[in-house]
Protein backbone atom coordinates (compact mmCIF):
# COMPACT_ATOMS: atom_id res chain seq x y z
CA UNK A 1 0.00 0.00 0.00
CA UNK A 2 1.09 3.21 -0.30
CA UNK A 3 -0.50 7.01 -0.67
CA UNK A 4 -1.98 8.14 -3.99
CA UNK A 5 -1.08 11.97 -4.95
CA UNK A 6 -4.48 11.56 -6.92
CA UNK A 7 -6.97 10.95 -4.73
CA UNK A 8 -9.20 13.45 -3.43
CA UNK A 9 -10.68 14.11 -0.06
CA UNK A 10 -14.19 12.43 -1.08
CA UNK A 11 -12.33 9.09 -1.95
CA UNK A 12 -11.30 8.66 1.28
CA UNK A 13 -13.75 7.52 3.94
CA UNK A 14 -15.13 9.21 6.29
CA UNK A 15 -15.49 8.41 10.56
CA UNK A 16 -18.76 7.98 10.37
CA UNK A 17 -18.29 5.24 7.39
CA UNK A 18 -15.59 3.38 9.05
CA UNK A 19 -16.63 3.13 12.45
CA UNK A 20 -19.65 1.66 11.00
CA UNK A 21 -18.04 -0.95 8.98
CA UNK A 22 -16.08 -1.74 11.69
CA UNK A 23 -18.76 -2.31 14.03
CA UNK A 24 -20.46 -4.32 11.25
CA UNK A 25 -17.76 -6.53 10.27
CA UNK A 26 -16.96 -7.76 13.89
CA UNK A 27 -20.63 -8.57 14.50
CA UNK A 28 -19.80 -10.80 11.67
CA UNK A 29 -16.50 -12.18 12.92
CA UNK A 30 -14.65 -10.62 10.42
CA UNK A 31 -11.81 -8.43 10.32
CA UNK A 32 -11.20 -5.38 8.85
CA UNK A 33 -7.91 -4.43 6.67
CA UNK A 34 -8.04 -0.57 6.22
CA UNK A 35 -6.36 0.53 2.98
CA UNK A 36 -3.57 3.52 4.32
CA UNK A 37 -0.09 3.88 3.28
CA UNK A 38 2.72 5.77 4.19
CA UNK A 39 3.82 8.35 1.41
CA UNK A 40 7.28 9.00 0.01
CA UNK A 41 8.54 10.30 3.62
CA UNK A 42 7.04 7.42 5.39
CA UNK A 43 4.40 9.93 6.62
CA UNK A 44 0.84 8.82 6.82
CA UNK A 45 -1.00 11.87 4.85
CA UNK A 46 -3.09 14.07 7.04
CA UNK A 47 -6.42 13.72 5.35
CA UNK A 48 -6.30 9.99 6.00
CA UNK A 49 -5.61 10.12 9.33
CA UNK A 50 -8.82 12.48 10.11
CA UNK A 51 -11.19 9.09 9.91
CA UNK A 52 -8.24 6.62 12.33
CA UNK A 53 -8.05 9.73 14.97
CA UNK A 54 -12.33 9.50 14.95
CA UNK A 55 -12.01 6.29 15.24
CA UNK A 56 -9.86 6.01 18.03
CA UNK A 57 -11.94 8.45 19.77
CA UNK A 58 -15.24 6.41 19.29
CA UNK A 59 -13.28 3.40 20.38
CA UNK A 60 -12.38 5.30 23.60
CA UNK A 61 -15.98 5.46 24.70
CA UNK A 62 -17.72 2.28 22.69
CA UNK A 63 -14.67 -0.11 23.01
CA UNK A 64 -16.09 -2.60 25.16
CA UNK A 65 -18.66 -3.33 22.22
CA UNK A 66 -15.67 -4.40 19.66
CA UNK A 67 -12.76 -5.58 21.96
CA UNK A 68 -12.52 -8.88 23.37
CA UNK A 69 -16.39 -9.39 21.41
CA UNK A 70 -17.58 -12.25 19.29
CA UNK A 71 -21.01 -11.94 17.25
CA UNK A 72 -23.89 -12.95 19.21
CA UNK A 73 -26.35 -14.79 17.87
CA UNK A 74 -27.58 -13.26 15.15
CA UNK A 75 -25.29 -10.43 13.29
CA UNK A 76 -27.85 -7.71 13.05
CA UNK A 77 -31.56 -6.47 12.78
CA UNK A 78 -33.37 -3.39 12.63
CA UNK A 79 -35.24 -1.31 14.98
CA UNK A 80 -39.22 -0.18 14.81
CA UNK A 81 -38.42 3.13 12.95
CA UNK A 82 -35.93 0.91 10.49
CA UNK A 83 -32.38 1.73 11.70
CA UNK A 84 -30.03 -0.99 11.44
CA UNK A 85 -28.47 -2.32 14.37
CA UNK A 86 -25.18 -5.00 15.18
CA UNK A 87 -24.80 -7.13 17.42
CA UNK A 88 -21.70 -8.07 19.75
CA UNK A 89 -20.89 -10.32 23.00
CA UNK A 90 -18.16 -9.88 25.45
CA UNK A 91 -17.33 -10.09 29.03
CA UNK A 92 -20.89 -11.62 29.76
CA UNK A 93 -22.97 -8.44 27.82
CA UNK A 94 -24.75 -8.50 24.44
CA UNK A 95 -24.09 -5.28 22.72
CA UNK A 96 -26.52 -3.60 20.23
CA UNK A 97 -25.03 -0.46 18.10
CA UNK A 98 -27.67 1.35 16.36
CA UNK A 99 -25.84 2.86 13.21
CA UNK A 100 -27.89 5.45 13.46
CA UNK A 101 -29.73 7.61 15.58
CA UNK A 102 -33.83 6.13 15.16
CA UNK A 103 -36.10 8.84 14.29
CA UNK A 104 -38.02 8.47 17.69
CA UNK A 105 -36.39 8.65 21.18
CA UNK A 106 -38.52 5.15 21.67
CA UNK A 107 -38.14 1.76 19.17
CA UNK A 108 -38.31 -1.59 19.60
CA UNK A 109 -35.44 -3.68 18.57
CA UNK A 110 -37.15 -6.07 16.58
CA UNK A 111 -36.56 -9.89 17.57
CA UNK A 112 -34.83 -8.99 21.18
CA UNK A 113 -36.73 -10.88 23.59
CA UNK A 114 -37.88 -7.77 25.93
CA UNK A 115 -38.45 -9.92 29.05
CA UNK A 116 -34.60 -11.01 28.81
CA UNK A 117 -33.07 -7.59 28.92
CA UNK A 118 -33.06 -6.47 32.67
CA UNK A 119 -31.15 -3.64 32.43
CA UNK A 120 -29.53 -1.13 29.18
CA UNK A 121 -27.12 1.69 29.43
CA UNK A 122 -26.42 3.76 26.43
CA UNK A 123 -22.23 3.73 26.38
CA UNK A 124 -21.03 7.08 26.82
CA UNK A 125 -24.10 8.43 28.69
CA UNK A 126 -24.59 8.93 32.03
CA UNK A 127 -28.36 9.39 31.54
CA UNK A 128 -31.20 6.72 32.28
CA UNK A 129 -32.29 4.69 29.47
CA UNK A 130 -35.54 3.84 29.46
CA UNK A 131 -36.55 0.02 29.18
CA UNK A 132 -39.75 -2.21 28.76
CA UNK A 133 -41.60 -4.81 26.41
CA UNK A 134 -43.40 -4.27 22.93
CA UNK A 135 -44.97 -6.87 21.62
CA UNK A 136 -42.97 -9.09 22.59
CA UNK A 137 -39.73 -7.01 21.99
CA UNK A 138 -37.63 -5.23 24.23
CA UNK A 139 -38.44 -1.29 24.09
CA UNK A 140 -35.95 1.00 24.61
CA UNK A 141 -36.66 4.87 25.17
CA UNK A 142 -33.39 7.01 24.77
CA UNK A 143 -32.23 10.28 26.91
CA UNK A 144 -33.46 13.76 26.10
CA UNK A 145 -30.45 14.73 24.66
CA UNK A 146 -27.43 12.05 23.20
CA UNK A 147 -24.75 13.67 21.87
CA UNK A 148 -23.29 12.98 18.33
CA UNK A 149 -21.68 9.59 17.05
CA UNK A 150 -21.18 7.93 14.67
CA UNK A 151 -22.71 4.92 15.64
CA UNK A 152 -24.69 4.46 19.37
CA UNK A 153 -23.46 1.58 21.57
CA UNK A 154 -26.43 -0.40 24.00
CA UNK A 155 -25.32 -2.26 26.95
CA UNK A 156 -28.43 -4.81 27.11
CA UNK A 157 -26.44 -6.92 30.12
CA UNK A 158 -26.56 -10.44 30.13
CA UNK A 159 -29.06 -13.24 29.94
CA UNK A 160 -30.90 -11.75 26.50
CA UNK A 161 -32.78 -13.66 24.57
CA UNK A 162 -33.51 -13.74 20.53
CA UNK A 163 -36.54 -14.87 19.53
CA UNK A 164 -37.03 -13.82 16.27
Amino acid sequence: FGANRNERPQDIVTTTELVRMLVDVVSKNGNLLIGIGPDERGRIPAQQQVPLHGLGEWMAVNGAAIYGTRPWQVASTTTSEATDVRFTVGAGCVFATLLDLPGARSFTLRGVDGRSVSSVRLLGVEAAVGLGEQDGDVLITLPDEVPVSAAYVLDLGSGVSWRG
